[in-house]
């Protein structure tokens, strides 16, 4: 038992280290999305660690290695590696709050106003650094949403997916305006559509007014003009 888990072990941690040197080699460098590469390389070197025991399973028998052992191996180590890396480089890479504290770190002791804070992540993280051009090319590779003329539409995949997120965000009680940031604009052009029709409104209902009263007194035309 306890050379069957220095196996395990052993395998897995050589996986792990290799999935982390890929990243700085040009190996799947094609694919151009930090998330989707990743999960790419974990699944490539699960499967070459489980090939690796299964030629130890056939040339030493003595170990007892069996198909449970291989499908363990691929499950643990592309499960384990998966939430390491969507929680933590994932993290790192499009996380507004690790931009905004190694902005603070780089800065030394200097102290910032949030306004600051605010401005710096607009001009470096969104615009200088692409960070919307980046999630918004995530989305066209996805198939989320498509190009139509020089516009762009929200696909059925799309809308399948932000009703999943919908269904998600109740759950857990996640801010709506997150998940319906359109409605909110919406409502701000229905406010000022209602107040620019009630201004019109009462600047028509004051003419009507001066009318009338123009014509019961023709003095109060003269003083109102």
């Amino acid at each position: 038992m306890l050379h069957l888990i220095l196996i395990h072990i052993t395998l897995f941690l050589i996986g792990s280290i290799c999935c982390i040197i890929s990243f700085q080699t040009p190996l799947f460098a094609s694919i151009d999305i930090f998330f989707y590469r990743g999960l790419i390389l974990i699944l490539f070197w699960g499967v070459i660690i489980t090939v690796c025991m299964g030629i130890l399973r056939v040339r030493r028998k003595s170990l007892k290695l069996t198909v449970r052992d291989l499908l363990l191996l691929f499950i643990s180590f592309c499960c384990i590696q998966t939430v390491f890396f969507t929680h933590v480089p994932v993290t790192a890479e499009r996380s507004v709050s690790v931009f905004m504290l190694g902005y603070m770190s780089d800065s030394g002791n200097r102290e910032f106003t949030k306004e600051e804070l605010e401005d710096a992540f607009i001009s470096r993280y969104v615009q200088d650094y692409g960070a919307f051009d980046k999630r918004f090319h995530e989305q066209l590779a996805t198939g989320t949403i498509e190009k139509d003329g020089d516009r762009y539409r929200i696909t059925k995949s799309g809308t399948d997916l932000m009703h999943f997120y919908e269904t998600i965000a109740k759950l857990y009680g996640i801010d709506d305006r997150l998940i319906h940031p359109g409605e909110e604009t919406a409502d701000a052009q229905t406010d000022s559509t209602g107040a620019a029709v009630a201004e019109i409104s009462s600047v028509a209902l004051a003419d009507s007014a001066d009318a009338a009263a123009a014509e019961k007194d023709p003095a109060y035309s003269e003083t109102h003009k």
